[in-house]
């Protein structure tokens, strides 16, 4: 996942500079996988001023930094395996698949469940704190969206707005940043309490999808 989220990362920015900006190939290829790997990493480093990168630009840094780095490090995100099983999840039941595989492994049931709540709720938490900033602030939709997103995955970078906003937005950013840091699974069983062991089952019901 890491090999392929660099050079994903690094081929869109190199692409989406080099055709809107118009920036030299050389010095944009380098500067591009150093800002994915950055992103990716959630080191915060850059190269050159992001705020000064086009919309196509920040979307692509903004999916890297909510990915985030691999899991047991010190970076942030919803973590590179967690996108992973996601996706590969997603591909098995568009092609019917009773189960999901990778690496000649079956992903166990509960470790699928446990990607799909990170994702979820960590998709739930950007949109709750974007919408607030969007309320109050008079700043543009993506440059708030990548604040907001950085302060998610504690990377660090930014479009240089972070000075110029209010300061209840700042405190949501401080909040993002700590749920971020702390992760979507421990916040929610500290707010949700150890749950009981239960000894039964309920018979299975028909639900309709899509």
């Amino acid at each position: 996942m890491t090999i392929i989220l660099i050079s994903f990362g690094s081929l869109s920015i190199f692409i989406s500079e080099l055709i809107l900006s118009d920036s030299n190939m050389n010095n944009n290829l380098l500067t591009s996988i150093f800002q994915t790997i950055s992103a990716s990493s959630t080191t915060g480093f850059n190269s050159v001023d992001i705020g000064l990168y086009n919309r196509t630009t920040l979307l692509v840094i903004i999916l890297l930094m909510f990915i985030g780095t691999a899991p047991a490090s010190t970076g942030g995100g919803i973590k590179s395996t967690t996108f992973g099983i996601i996706w590969l999840a997603m591909l098995s039941n568009l092609k019917g698949k009773k189960d999901t595989n990778v690496f000649q492994k079956k992903i166990p049931d509960g470790i699928m469940k446990t990607a799909y709540s990170i994702g979820i709720f960590s998709f739930l938490l950007i949109l709750f704190d974007l919408s607030i900033l969007l309320l109050i602030e008079d700043k543009s939709f993506m440059k708030l969206l990548f604040e907001v997103v950085s302060a998610f995955g504690t990377v660090g970078l930014s479009t240089g707005i972070t000075a110029e906003l209010k300061t209840f937005s700042k405190l949501i950013l401080i909040f993002t940043m700590f749920f971020g840091r702390l992760g979507p699974l421990a916040i929610g069983s500290t707010l949700l309490g150890k749950s009981e062991p239960v000894h039964y089952t309920y018979s299975e019901g028909e639900f309709y999808l899509g």
